[in-house]
């Protein structure tokens, strides 16, 4: 009986501190998804993370344009208002390298989290422009591109090229940095 009893004991022990540590992860989370704007504390209509909280009715958000335009800086950490009406996203070059006889490109922006936008990658090179587009979609926490390929034959010439990933959606748009890209 007192084996028995040692034995539940410490099943119970084992549960009680599983659990503590399984509070102690959902509180975490919940801090850090309030913090980011993750799942539930983002806006599931547009599937953009809000900074201001839950979904504003029109007339709060007619409200907030107002104030936008009468002070362009806000108070939105990489999010500015353009004079049309667009948020200004920040795009990220995650790759740009000649794969499998093409030119690939991987392009993301962490900025703004939707999934109706395009991304459209201009190479440009002594008055030469060649250019492709792919669509955008939400991963997680940003708008990734679909890889961008572009095959090797339609490029006149080989050299150094220069790269700009530009993005653009009903709500928002942006470009990147340059960056070169070597065409054998």
């Amino acid at each position: 009986m007192k084996i028995h009893q040692k034995t539940n004991r410490k099943s119970l022990k084992i549960i009680l501190t599983l659990l503590a540590i399984l509070l102690l992860v959902a509180c975490g989370w919940s801090i850090y998804a309030y913090s980011e704007r993750q799942w539930p504390f983002a806006d599931s209509e547009t599937g953009k993370y809000s900074e201001t909280g839950p979904p504003q009715t029109p007339e709060q958000e007619a409200e907030e344009s107002q104030n936008a335009k009468r002070n362009p800086q806000g108070d939105q950490k990489n999010l500015e208002k353009d004079e049309t009406d667009k948020i200004t996203a920040s795009i990220g070059i995650a790759f740009s390298d000649i794969r499998n006889g093409a030119v690939e490109v991987r392009a993301f922006t962490p900025s703004v989290v939707e999934g109706n936008g395009a991304c459209t990658a201009v190479l440009t090179r002594d008055g030469v422009t060649i250019s492709e587009t792919s669509r955008g979609f939400i991963d997680s926490t940003t708008t990734q591109c679909e890889p961008i390929r572009i095959p090797l034959e339609e490029f006149s010439q080989s050299g150094t090229w220069n790269l700009v990933v530009r993005y653009n959606s009903p709500s928002s748009q942006g470009s990147s940095e340059t960056r070169e890209v070597a065409i054998p």
